[in-house]
């Protein structure tokens, strides 16, 4: 039996990761690709969003390809990474890729826009 990660129905967890810092993950299926949106402390007091398109291993695994599979930046801000903060933003970058054009989900990369007042 297949044991995957990715379906229509988004899945969102915001935890800590190895270095304790707080880190927001979602991971779904959109037209037959999936996708895992991140938001993550960066360096210079950034918080980072990003959906990458992955390849389903079936064991509850994933894998990326540097170069090949897409990346879309979302969000680039200068914040305090608290929960909070990490939630508001993950959830703010995932509605953001939900409002993409598809022919924009089509490019290999795009830049985040770094003078969003949005939010």
């Amino acid at each position: 039996m297949e044991n995957t990660i990715f379906n229509t129905e988004k899945k969102t967890s915001i935890s800590k990761n190895s270095r304790n810092e707080w880190t927001g993950e979602t991971t779904f299926k959109y037209n037959d690709v999936c996708w895992i949106i991140t938001t993550v402390k960066g360096t210079g007091g950034k918080i980072l969003s990003y959906a990458k398109e992955v390849q389903d291993q079936g064991d509850g695994n994933y894998s990326f390809v540097p170069y090949q599979d897409k990346v879309i930046d979302l969000v680039n801000e200068t914040a305090t990474a608290t929960e909070a903060k990490i939630k508001e933003i993950h959830l703010w970058a995932v509605g953001k890729f939900d409002r993409l054009d598809d022919k924009l989900k089509e490019a290999t990369v795009l830049p985040a826009d770094e003078d969003e007042d949005e939010n």
